[in-house]
């Protein structure tokens, strides 16, 4: 019995031994395993920790850049273009890195850089893009700033330099006028320089237009205009007479000024033209007076200007003259010429007589009466034979004349009625008078008769109008050119 229970008791011992030993190799195999884990998971974190380590060496770039052309105009473009690489050193080739942002920069001084475009990379890493040139000289680069993959990288800089450009300033308005009638003139104004192969138009310059009479003084500004986009300018006027302009055009922040030839347009006359008959004498040529001003006669009197008291003194005008400047008037008044133009003339003549002489000139503006001048004769200098202005060398040129102090042909000491101021003298060429010397200043017209201009009788259109104005036509066709008060 005794036996049988020790027997038991040892057999359970020894299970619980071994229920103790497995238990404990399970546990380290436990353990052991948790170990084996721990470690494989450090390693992959160890190889995740290297590749990303790897991936933050940014491989290296560069950047070419070419401008075409390096020298434009100022405010105009100049293509800039070039590319972003990556070296392969296993080839020693080039390899394009696309949809990459290129900064082009600009600087005037080489140390402050601007940005003033930016421009994505093509499929093949190159980019062009157009840039505006503002400067007169400038370098300009392209940056790269590179990004988790790629290095920064810049491009060596380029010299662009932009210039203020010569110019061309051009009349192209019409070659045939008609007189007195409004008018539209124009012109052009563009680029011409040797640097560039095209002449684009100057846009918002002012142009200053100036006119100037073929019978008158010098030239007046008659407008200032401002070109379209298109380059051009018109402007409207009103011609009397060949005209001639001419064109200034203003310098701008982008081309120097410029000035254009002169352009003279044909003018039509609106009045007749009278040509003398092939057989007659001819008047020795008297240049054309200025164009008329406003419309019609439009008679201005004055008291004697300065300037033309001055050029009186000595030739029409004279110490024991038996009036003097007080008692004198100077008008300009409108007339027809032979040539059908419109021209203004001057008279002087005794101030008492105004209302008839306004009164005559009008008359003959109004009835188309052509005149191939209206000079004072101090025009043609001082004569010792008349003692007063040269009135011989005034009827050779065909001029009509009112005042001037002188003695009366062929009689030296005895005052002629122009020396009062109360006569005028109107185309003495064809309308000639009898003297001691015989018909002067020519035989030929004393037979020959060609109104309006020549006049044989009282019922002439001429002698009419003076006659209406008061005058008289003291020697008839005796001395047909000779009218006074």
């Amino acid at each position: 019995m005794f036996k049988r229970r020790s027997i038991g008791l040892f057999l359970c011992f020894l299970a619980i031994i071994a229920i103790c030993t497995l238990a404990s190799s399970n546990a380290a195999a436990v353990v052991a395993s948790k170990n084996t884990a721990t470690t494989t998971k450090a390693k992959r974190t160890a190889t995740r920790s290297s590749t990303r380590s790897l991936a933050l060496v940014a491989v290296p770039t560069s950047i070419a850049l070419s401008a075409a052309p390096t020298s434009v105009w100022l405010k105009t473009n100049s293509t800039l273009s070039g590319s972003l690489n990556t070296p392969d050193a296993s080839t020693g080739s080039a390899n394009p890195v696309a949809n990459e942002p290129i900064q082009i920069q600009v600087s005037t001084n080489s140390t402050s850089w601007t940005v003033v475009k930016t421009v994505t990379t093509a499929a093949n890493g190159g980019f062009t893009t157009p840039v505006a040139i503002t400067n007169a000289s400038a370098e300009y680069r392209a940056v790269f700033t590179g990004d988790s993959n790629y290095a920064a990288s810049q491009s060596a800089t380029i010299r662009v330099t932009g210039f203020v450009a010569s110019t061309r300033l051009v009349s192209t308005g019409p070659t045939k006028v008609k007189a007195e009638t409004l008018t539209t003139f124009s012109g052009h104004y563009e680029v011409n320089d040797s640097r560039m192969n095209s002449h684009p138009a100057i846009s918002g310059a002012r142009v200053d237009v100036y006119r100037r009479d073929a019978y008158g003084a010098g030239w007046t500004l008659a407008t200032t205009a401002v070109s379209n986009t298109s380059g051009n300018i018109a402007w409207r006027a009103k011609v009397s007479t060949p005209t001639y302009w001419k064109l200034v055009g203003h310098a701008t922040s982008t081309s120097h000024g410029s000035g254009s030839g002169e352009y003279l347009p044909h003018v039509v006359p609106i009045g007749t033209i009278y040509k003398l008959p092939a057989a007659a004498p001819k008047p020795i040529y008297l240049t054309p007076q200025p164009a008329a001003v406003g419309t019609g006669a439009n008679p201005t009197v004055t008291a004697i200007p300065d300037r033309v008291w001055n050029d009186m003194t000595g030739k029409s005008w004279h110490a024991g003259c038996p009036v003097g400047r007080s008692q004198l008037l100077y008008m300009r008044v409108n007339y027809w010429g032979f040539d059908g133009y419109r021209h203004r003339g001057e008279l002087v003549f005794r101030a008492s007589q105004r209302a008839k002489y306004v009164s005559a000139f009008t008359r003959i503006y109004n009835n188309h009466v052509p005149l191939h001048g209206m000079y004072r004769v101090d025009k043609f200098g001082y004569s010792s034979v008349t003692h007063g202005g040269d009135d011989y060398a005034s009827m050779r040129h065909d001029n009509t004349s009112a005042f001037n102090c002188r003695w009366v042909d062929g009689n030296p000491g005895t005052l002629s009625p122009h020396a009062y101021g109360t006569a005028v003298d109107i185309n003495p060429y064809e309308n000639p008078y009898h003297s001691a010397k015989g018909w002067t200043p020519n035989f030929w017209w004393r037979n020959h008769n060609f109104p309006p201009y020549t006049w044989r009788s009282r019922s002439a259109l001429l002698v009419r109008a003076m006659l209406n104005a008061g005058f008289h036509w003291t020697y008839g066709n005796e001395d047909s050119q000779h009218f006074d008060t």
